[in-house]
């Protein structure tokens, strides 16, 4: 009879550099401090710049900044990471709305529908 080992699982481990300023950059955006929130994103991508979801929400940050040129090359870059992540596309897609590219926001969003296509959110911003 071998004893068995049992290992715990550390209470709660503390949360990567990334994730921290993940944290603060949603707080940042749900604050409205939308420059704020940026900043924060962009330190989380420089700890995690793998993360397809860190570029989608510091795109609708700099959307929210109406820095659509940005917003977009966030939302590429986050399509470039996820290609079959839906909101990826519905951040292309409101990154060419406020550029009034409307022609490419259709195409993005109809992009996003094929990889989600119960969203009412993407539908809607289709029609």
């Amino acid at each position: 009879y071998a004893p068995r080992c049992v290992y715990m699982a550390e209470a709660s481990a503390p949360p990567s550099a990334a994730e921290e300023a993940k944290q603060s950059g949603t707080a940042a955006f749900k604050a409205g401090r939308f420059d704020d929130a940026v900043a924060h994103f962009t330190t989380a991508i420089e700890a995690d710049p793998q993360s397809h979801v860190l570029f989608s929400n510091r795109s609708a940050a700099y959307a929210k900044l109406e820095q659509y040129k940005a917003s977009l090359l966030d939302a590429n870059q986050c399509i470039k990471l996820a290609p079959t992540w839906a909101k990826g596309h519905s951040r292309r897609g409101a990154a060419y709305v406020g550029l009034r590219n409307w022609r490419q926001a259709i195409v993005a969003y109809e992009e996003g529908l094929t990889h989600e296509p119960d969203s009412a959110v993407m539908k809607e911003a289709a029609d």
